[in-house]
């Protein structure tokens, strides 16, 4: 939860919205004794009218399925109407950017608790080559211009390329997929970095 924090952080989340976020999937993890309380707002408050609809489409869609990126656009839209008043020359801080920077970091949130619970149930210990995906960062870090689109940057936010290396590796190898599937909407394949690299995707996936 703290790394799903601290990328939404980079993001500028407003604080009310983090606490809804973080009430919500705690109490539907059993972690608290009842349900947060309904936020009230002024008649004039365009970010808590959204807040309030975020609250009631994701209890519709489901806060498991928030955490598996399933996610309320109204998320994003209170974001939005927040950074248009604070930052209106940012086109890194805009609706679609948080939107995206919230489903990544969903992502990791739910590959974390998927990877404990199985550790718990199995001690298993997942196979991944763990070089191999550490030099894809790298590689991908070094240029991400290069390989997605202006609108999907966002996904490098989330983490420094330090701390993205420093991932539990089923995380870390999630968070690769993700840039993967914008690197194809971007050149329609994979190309691009094999070109570059010795590295073989399939060698980790």
């Amino acid at each position: 939860m703290a790394i799903f924090h601290r990328s939404l952080l980079k993001k500028k989340i407003l604080g009310a919205v983090w606490t809804q976020i973080k009430q919500r999937i705690l109490y539907e993890l059993g972690h608290l004794p009842r349900c947060p309380s309904y936020p009230e707002v002024a008649q004039d408050d365009r970010i808590g009218r959204h807040l309030q609809l975020a609250i009631l489409d994701q209890a519709r869609i489901g806060w498991i399925n928030f955490i598996k990126g399933r996610v309320s656009q109204h998320w994003g839209k209170a974001q939005g109407i927040y950074y248009s008043e604070a930052f209106p020359e940012s086109k890194t801080l805009t609706a679609q950017t948080f939107q995206l920077a919230i489903i990544s970091g969903a992502w990791s949130l739910f590959h974390g608790i998927w990877e404990h619970r199985n550790n718990t149930l199995h001690d298993n210990n997942t196979n991944i080559n763990i070089d191999g995906m550490n030099r894809r960062i790298i590689q991908v870090y070094r240029n991400p211009a290069e390989y997605v689109r202006p609108s999907s940057l966002c996904l490098f936010d989330a983490f420094t390329q330090d701390e993205c290396i420093g991932l539990h590796p089923t995380i870390k190898r999630t968070w690769l997929q993700t840039i993967y599937l914008a690197i194809k909407a971007k050149h329609g394949d994979l190309k691009c970095l094999e070109n570059n690299t010795q590295t073989n995707i399939t060698d980790f996936f």
